[in-house]
């Protein structure tokens, strides 16, 4: 399961028209960012004039990213819908002895977390810093918690996490023990008010659970998946890998647990996502299936969350459509399975339908002796590969599928130029990825109607030596997406309009 993932949600209704090709322009900023500094940026949110940029000295998806790390540095900038800079600040924890942590974007305002352990008490307090679209520091070192940590236990970093209208930020923090993991909650209003303060534990090992992503429901409710080995009942020695959903209803002490799928129904990744229009969590990932010819079936399960008593479950098999689409690109990007395959995205439609994005990506790792430095080096090669789009009905039936081929591969730079920025409205869903990565490189846009019909589009020619960071882009409106980009080995900021 990838635990740091960058997702969004975005909820709509598809409606049914003929599909036709849209243009997309590409402009890159007046200026290059460098001035700014940092390598590490990401477009992190938009107010009604500009957007806010979140810049770091180490990578924003760093996987060694640990609670009080002072040698991380964080700088906040703004800019205009002309992608002109308006103003950046470097950012510095409040009050000064405390850690600096994570930056986000909450009610078109910056939102910075700081943290500070108090040894006599054995707490953690976390404060708050808010910048708004001036720069001007609104909420200065608010101390918004104190949480109370056992002695012996590791605390993850704090994860910023919004509800699905965006009008309540969460702020979760793991306790991390030998025998029992503790989760912190804490919930912010659009004033930036802790409105609510929970804790919960689960009884799992920390050896035997890995948690992954977590969502929060606009009336405070707080969904989690974990995957879990258990003691196979088949074998007392043989255990087995389970993903369960935890819920935490609004003011309880204790989770409530689900299992999502079972020893007939084995799955490497799982994703969630909070259905608002509906009211319930969607739970969606492929499970291993040896009588589909892809080799993997559809995970589609759902829980009512005003009447939370039971998670409803569609196991889908691949239809003869979307076989005819999948096969052959089922042992894609060095022998991944389409059960392997991370969900990136789960889109939800009003009438309870979704559309599943899906990408193959897995690292390799190798060491070498160096007689030179008479030193062994590791490299990490970063795999990007396919992306299947997948549409389900409500009751959890294909509607169509989509492939996209490509294939990203690169070493030691964590694949910061691969994978891809998504782009929704009503009419489409368009995936910008960079082509021929390293080599002459083109910036392409895949676009896939309600129908499933696609086509590919060039937004820069090879030579033009532009390539999108993708996965730091964000869209801000129905037309547009800002994407950070490299051109010249300087950075800059790419605008791309859907014309």
């Amino acid at each position: 399961m990838r635990l740091s993932r960058l997702y969004f949600l975005f909820v709509i209704c598809l409606i049914a028209e003929p599909f036709n090709l849209v243009a997309q322009k590409l402009t890159l900023s007046p200026k290059n960012l460098d001035e700014i500094g940092f390598d590490y940026l990401k477009v992190i949110g938009q107010d009604d004039s500009g957007v806010f940029v979140l810049h770091s000295n180490l990578s924003l998806e760093l996987a060694t990213d640990r609670i009080g790390l002072r040698s991380r540095k964080y700088r906040l900038s703004y800019f205009d819908f002309s992608l002109r800079p308006l103003w950046w600040r470097n950012i510095s924890a409040h009050p000064e002895n405390a850690s600096l942590e994570t930056v986000s974007f909450f009610n078109d305002k910056g939102m910075v977390i700081s943290s500070e352990w108090n040894r006599n008490e054995n707490s953690l307090l976390i404060y708050m810093d808010v910048y708004n679209a001036k720069g001007e520091l609104e909420v200065t070192g608010k101390q918004i918690a104190a949480l109370n940590i056992g002695r012996s236990a590791n605390i993850s970093k704090p994860k910023i996490i919004l509800s699905a209208s965006k009008l309540v930020a969460g702020i979760y923090i793991e306790e991390i023990h030998d025998d029992i993991q503790t989760i912190h909650f804490i919930q912010c209003d659009t004033s930036f008010k802790n409105i609510i303060q929970a804790k919960a534990s689960v009884t799992y090992s920390a050896k035997n659970i890995e948690f992954g992503d977590v969502v929060l429901s606009d009336e405070g409710k707080v969904a989690l998946l974990c995957k879990v080995k258990e003691k196979d009942a088949s074998s007392e020695k043989k255990k087995s890998l389970t993903f369960k959903l935890l819920l935490l209803q609004k003011g309880a002490t204790q989770f409530v647990d689900y299992n999502v799928n079972d020893s007939q129904h084995q799955m490497n990744e799982a994703s969630l996502a909070v259905d608002r229009m509906n009211n319930r969590i969607v739970v969606s990932g492929f499970y291993a299936d040896k009588s589909s010819f892809t080799g993997a079936g559809i995970l589609f399960s759902i829980l009512d969350l005003a009447n939370p008593v039971e998670l409803i479950q569609h196991n889908v098999k691949v239809n003869d459509e979307a076989r005819l689409k999948l096969i052959g690109d089922r042992n894609s990007g060095n022998n991944v399975s389409l059960f392997s395959y991370p969900i990136q995205k789960i889109i939800l439609r009003n009438n309870g339908g979704a559309v599943l994005v899906a990408e193959a990506t897995y690292l390799s790792e190798y060491s070498y002796y160096d007689y030179f430095t008479q030193t062994y080096n590791r490299r990490v090669e970063y795999h990007y590969d396919n992306v299947v789009v997948i549409s389900l009905s409500p009751q959890g039936e294909i509607l169509w599928s989509q492939v996209l081929r490509k294939d990203q591969a690169s070493l030691d730079d964590e694949g910061i130029y691969a994978s891809f920025s998504g782009f929704l409205n009503s009419e489409k869903l368009i995936l910008f990825y960079n082509g021929d990565i390293g080599r002459g490189n083109e910036v392409v846009g895949f676009s896939i109607n309600d129908l499933g019909k696609s086509e590919t589009t060039s937004l820069s020619r090879i030579g033009d030596n532009i390539s999108l960071l993708p996965r730091a882009g964000k869209q801000i409106d129905n037309e547009t997406i800002i994407v950070p980009a490299i051109n010249k080995k300087k950075i800059y900021l790419a605008k791309i309009e859907i014309q």
